[in-house]
């Protein structure tokens, strides 16, 4: 069962954050969990001398006194009054991005993130979601994100979860995105869909090649995935949750999103896999993409 006492909800003053505010008081309020809303500033570099971490670390007064009472002031205004039944502590902090969300949930012993993909426009966009990518990677705990997209829609976040769709790769660290997703389920008495997407052979490889051959093949793949699907659930979980298993082809990342819009999902499961942040910018991954264009929330499940 998945226990959530304490939840960090990083913010940016942006639309799409103060939805991601929305949801982690939705969560803290369902789970009787303390929530912790933080506005990270890092507004210029300190001396070339001093090193940017560990000028951070050692508490480089980057903001005025009065600066910070200003933000401070901006952030407790952003978020307005918390619910009754939600134990908030608002707080602006400075330092790089990624760092100060990382060592803080380890501080406060966080057990969920919740944040936004993207925040305000042009360059510090950019940097705003690859921040939150690099938190998906990095932090200690799943990661719940709030894609850019819900902000232009009358999307308000609610539980419990009807319907929640897990994305499986069968790999150690999808493992334990099934997990999550299976409490999650249980907790709210939610639909679990596991997909797990064939990207060999697709339907225009198999169309060039009309053999029967190569048109078992490919029913003989989607089976052995159905039931490796099947097998992964325990059976005295199929007591107390209603399963479901898929197997679409094509891209993952577009067959998840596209199969989490047709089902109506509430929520997408995944696991994310560690990768040099050389590697990750530049070419990608299915967790990113999907992230970036989900149409529900999705929570991002390390190893």
């Amino acid at each position: 069962m998945v226990r959530i006492q304490h939840i960090l909800c990083p913010v940016d003053r942006s639309e799409i954050s103060h939805l991601a505010l929305d949801h982690a008081r939705v969560l803290a309020s369902w789970y009787d969990a303390s929530l912790s809303v933080m506005e990270v500033i890092w507004p210029g570099m300190p001396p070339i001398a001093i090193p940017t971490l560990a000028a951070a670390e050692a508490g480089w007064p980057l903001l005025a006194p009065e600066e910070r009472a200003e933000y401070q002031k901006a952030l407790e205004l952003f978020c307005g009054p918390a619910p009754n039944d939600v134990v908030e502590q608002i707080e602006v902090v400075e330092g790089p991005i990624v760092d100060v969300i990382q060592k803080r949930a380890v501080k406060e012993g966080a057990q969920l993130i919740v944040m936004g993909t993207h925040g305000r426009g042009g360059f510090q966009r950019a940097i705003l979601g690859s921040a939150t990518e690099k938190v998906m990677r990095k932090a200690a705990c799943p990661v719940l994100v709030v894609p850019p997209h819900l902000a232009d829609d009358a999307y308000r976040p609610t539980l419990p979860y009807k319907k929640i769709l897990c994305a499986i790769d069968f790999s150690p660290v999808s493992t334990s995105a099934l997990a999550y997703a299976m409490s999650l389920a249980q907790e709210s008495a939610a639909t679990l869909v596991l997909a797990h997407v064939l990207e060999w052979p697709g339907p225009q490889q198999v169309a060039s090649d009309s053999s029967l051959a190569a048109c078992a093949l490919a029913e003989s793949m989607r089976r052995a995935a159905e039931e490796r699907l099947h097998r992964s659930v325990p059976h005295e979980a199929r007591a107390w949750c209603q399963t479901r298993e898929i197997v679409p082809t094509g891209k993952p990342h577009l067959e998840i999103i596209k199969l989490a819009a047709s089902e109506h999902a509430d929520l997408i499961v995944t696991g994310v896999h560690s990768r040099p942040a050389v590697v990750a910018p530049f070419f990608g991954s299915t967790a990113n993409q999907v992230v970036r264009h989900a149409t529900c929330p999705v929570l991002v499940v390390r190893p």
